[in-house]
């Protein structure tokens, strides 16, 4: 016990949900919020989530890598999950592509999440040109940016939604 709670075990613990559904008020939701450890590393693949306010108030400011794969998760949870992980340096959101369908992800947002160094936006269906700079103008400082398997779209009806009466 006293090994497992060693800072440098920690670090390198990754917390990886698989194939459920999230939820504060879920029997798995109220374990972790009665923990009292940090998770600096979490992982959510094949996950829907639903609402884990709760969860990222506590763990969020503790959370230095977050990925998000496959997921069924709304722009409002998202966003509202990155402005509790002020300290996050990595983020992948990886084949969420129903997330950025609407194409509002980040509209109206003042997010800034100046810590994060790396970027995965990979294989994602539905990023724009618009969507990439709004998301990367929320991470000033990246050295690190993943976009493998996306084809950022651009034609011209997305031209005339996003940027009207420009030529």
């Amino acid at each position: 016990m006293e090994a497992s709670e060693h800072y440098s075990f920690v670090n390198d613990t990754k917390l990886d949900f698989k194939k459920l559904t999230f939820d504060d008020k879920s029997a798995l939701g109220r374990t972790f919020l009665k923990s009292f450890r940090s998770f600096p590393n979490i992982q959510f693949n094949e996950v829907e989530v639903n609402e884990c306010g709760d969860f990222f108030k506590r763990f969020g400011a503790d959370i230095e890598t977050l990925s998000i794969v496959s997921c069924d998760i709304s722009e409002r949870k998202l966003q509202s999950i990155l402005q509790s992980t002020k300290n996050l340096r990595q983020l992948q959101i990886q084949q969420c592509s129903d997330l950025f369908i609407s194409g509002r992800f980040l509209t109206d947002s003042n997010l800034l999440l100046e810590n994060v160094t790396c970027l995965s936006l990979a294989l994602n269906r539905h990023l724009t040109d618009l969507l990439f700079n709004r998301i990367t103008q929320a991470m000033p400082n990246l050295s690190s940016l993943d976009l493998s398997g996306n084809t950022i779209s651009f034609h011209k009806g997305l031209h005339k939604k996003f940027y009207p009466g420009s030529h």
